[in-house]
């Protein structure tokens, strides 16, 4: 028991008998733990959500950013060999 059940339970005691103090007492932790735990897991379960959707939104920027990348490749290559073509025909 904690500091507060100790106190708790001294004063159930001193109100009615021991065993009806320390089934209190047990029922009032009982009851806390329940409460912690289901709160607990509720917050749990909405960080996950956040974590969820952050890493989807960061998934679907890396993709694009790759997309971009991609597309500025491919015009760096077409506008280079326009430019061989130019320069083939210019300097022949």
């Amino acid at each position: 028991m904690e500091i507060s059940s100790i106190l708790l339970y001294e004063i159930i005691k001193e109100k009615s008998d021991p065993e009806t103090a320390k089934s209190v007492i047990t029922a009032i932790d009982e009851r806390i733990k329940s409460e912690v735990k289901t709160e607990t897991n509720d917050q749990i379960q909405r960080i996950e959500l956040k974590l969820s959707d952050k890493i989807e939104n960061t998934r679907v920027d890396l993709l694009d950013r790759i997309h971009k990348t991609e597309l500025r490749m491919m015009i760096t290559v077409v506008l280079m060999a326009a430019l061989q073509m130019v320069a083939k025909y210019v300097f022949e």
